[in-house]
This record gives structure tokens, C-alpha cells and sequence, in this order.
């Protein structure tokens, strides 16, 4: 069952959450929140916020991309600065391309056809630069703790990586080979 909602804010939520928010703010009875919370989850839905991105192993980093910018695209100011956070300033030149392949992005009625996947600039901006950022990160910050969970990246590769294949070759090397294969596009993008 689909648990998650957005509330007024555009923050989404899940039903637990929902139901305390509503018990904090008046006694109404179980019956009528999850019912609301059934009538909220039905415009969600109708609005279409969720969308289909290419299944091509570069689905990670499409969606982190769509979803990062997709907010700020009829806002110039807030899209340069996402624009250059995901893809660097050596990369800006292309833009107010990129925008304009987001302004025509259709949320109600799109497809995997869309000119924003189908623009050799998109993709390469989020199948190469983005993704090789992204790997480059973690590179460089394997020891640092991630999430609540504590774990470092360099420990959650070893971890995924011996748990779905256990090899007899060093810490570094399964760790060297893990990224290259998530820096190659269209390789999927890993547990990270």
C-alpha cells in the first residue's frame, strides 16, 4: 500500500506521521484521517508529482536530477544555482538549454520519449558529469560517515558488494572496481 503523502508544505510524509500531525491538532476520529489521508494521497496522485524516468541504469541520477530541479525551473536565479551545484560552472553554457527542456517538461503527460531524456545534452550533463560528480564524492569521501546508520562509504560498498558477491581481493580493490563500474554510464548506480 502506497503510505507516503505530500502535505501543505510539499513535504512528503508518511501515514504515521500524518495521523499525529492531525491527533496533535484536534480529537477527530481514526476514520475520518485515514480517510482524508486516502483523499490526499488520490490528488497526489492526479497532480501526477511522480514520474517515469528512463529504466537505462542511469535512473538514479535522472531522478536526483529531475527531482532537484524540476521545483526551481520557472525560477532563474534558484535553477542556475542547482544547475551549477549538479553539473558544475564549466557546464553553465549549456544552461538555458537545460531550463528550457525543463519548463517544456510535462508532468501529466510525458514519457520516457520526452525531449529532456531524449537531448544529447541532457544527457550527457546527467549520465556523465553528473554521475562522474557524484563518484568523484564519494571517491573522496569514503571514511566519512553517511545517514543514520553511521556507516562510512567505503564500509556500505564492502558491505553491498561482499554480501552480493564475496570475492577474495583486497578492501581497495573492491572498492576501486565499484566505483569505476558506477562511473561507467548506464551501468546501474549502486546502493550508494
Amino acid at each position: 500500500m502506497y503510505n507516503h503523502i505530500v502535505d501543505s508544505n510539499n513535504i512528503i510524509i508518511d501515514w504515521e506521521t500524518f495521523h499525529s500531525r492531525k491527533m496533535e491538532g484536534n480529537s477527530e476520529n481514526l476514520t475520518y484521517q485515514h480517510a482524508e489521508f486516502k483523499r490526499r494521497k488520490r490528488i497526489y496522485n492526479k497532480q501526477s508529482l511522480l514520474y517515469d524516468v528512463p529504466s537505462n541504469g542511469n535512473c538514479l541520477f535522472w531522478s536526483v536530477a529531475i527531482a532537484f530541479l524540476m521545483p526551481v525551473r520557472n525560477n532563474n536565479d534558484l535553477f542556475r544555482i542547482r544547475f551549477i551545484q549538479l553539473f558544475g560552472e564549466e557546464n553553465s553554457n549549456y544552461l538555458s538549454m537545460v531550463q528550457e527542456l525543463f519548463h517544456n517538461f510535462e508532468l501529466l503527460n510525458h514519457n520516457n520519449n520526452h525531449s529532456l531524456f531524449n537531448s544529447i545534452i541532457s544527457r550527457y550533463l546527467i549520465e556523465t558529469v553528473f554521475r562522474n560528480r557524484v563518484v568523484d564524492y564519494i571517491s573522496f569521501n569514503l571514511n566519512r560517515f553517511r545517514g543514520e546508520n553511521r556507516a562510512t562509504f567505503s564500509s556500505a560498498i564492502l558491505a553491498d558488494v561482499r554480501q552480493l558477491n564475496p570475492m577474495d581481493i583486497s578492501d581497495e580493490q573492491i572498492i576501486e572496481n565499484y566505483l569505476n563500474n558506477i562511473r561507467l554510464t548506464g551501468n546501474w548506480g549502486g546502493f550508494i
